[in-house]
């Protein structure tokens, strides 16, 4: 006896709405309207919140509202992939210009992709590709290129100080840190470790010789992921 399959039911359009779902902005972002994909299943807003750091910040707010990091590359650099329940979402910060101080983009999906995703590499850290939670000392200035990257892709952003032997920038730097709020955690030979609220800061002052750097560099990152 045959009996016939049921039809699959197809899935419920993204709901039309004024602001990102599951995703409580700061009050002060100004959010542009929603433009929809052409399957029904997802949208898009332009958020501008005001400033770099205000615009950072969405990233922040949205891991302490439940949204999981599942991928990609610094904050600043390509977007940022982010799942929870059957949602999936992308914040994306430029590039050029501007940069976080430019609007960003936020992309939400409710195709079948968004759930069960694989949240098993997940990072405590969301590495900054440019500077946004202190100053350095005065008479120092961020180089033009980045030292290098580590191992999982943070930009090393080095900078240097004009008239300062660079035995003595692990001190400046120190004291301009200390000074500014956050808190030196760790540390070792060349390098140490701060934190302020959701900030993390590892700062490098040797060379490959293991001598005082003319260059340091730091690594900035927010922290940290998870419900």
């Amino acid at each position: 006896m045959f009996t016939a399959s049921a039809s699959p039911v197809p899935p419920a359009p993204f709901p039309m709405t004024d602001r990102p779902l599951e995703l409580a902005l700061p009050s002060a972002c100004q959010v542009s309207p929603q433009t929809r994909h052409a399957d029904g299943l997802g949208a898009v807003w332009t958020v501008q919140c005001g400033s770099a750091r205000a615009n950072l910040s969405v990233s922040v707010a949205a891991t302490k509202q439940g949204w999981s990091h599942i991928a990609g590359p610094p904050i600043g650099v390509g977007m940022q992939t982010y799942a929870k329940g059957k949602l999936s979402m992308q914040l994306a910060y430029r590039l050029d210009g501007p940069a976080y101080a430019d609007p960003i983009i936020v992309v939400q999906y409710s195709r079948p992709f968004a759930q069960g995703a694989d949240t098993s590499d997940l990072r405590p850290l969301a590495y900054l590709r440019v500077p946004t939670g202190f100053d350095l000392p005065i008479g120092c200035v961020w180089t033009t290129n980045p030292a290098g990257f580590t191992s999982d892709g943070a930009y090393e952003m080095a900078f240097a100080c004009q008239g300062l032997p660079a035995a003595e920038i692990r001190g400046a730097f120190h004291r301009s840190l200390l000074a500014q709020g956050w808190r030196a955690e760790n540390g070792g030979f060349g390098f140490t470790n701060y934190a302020k609220d959701d900030l993390r800061l590892m700062a490098d002052f040797v060379n490959g010789n293991a001598e005082p750097s003319e260059t340091p560099w730091v690594v900035e990152s927010l922290c940290c992921f998870g419900p």
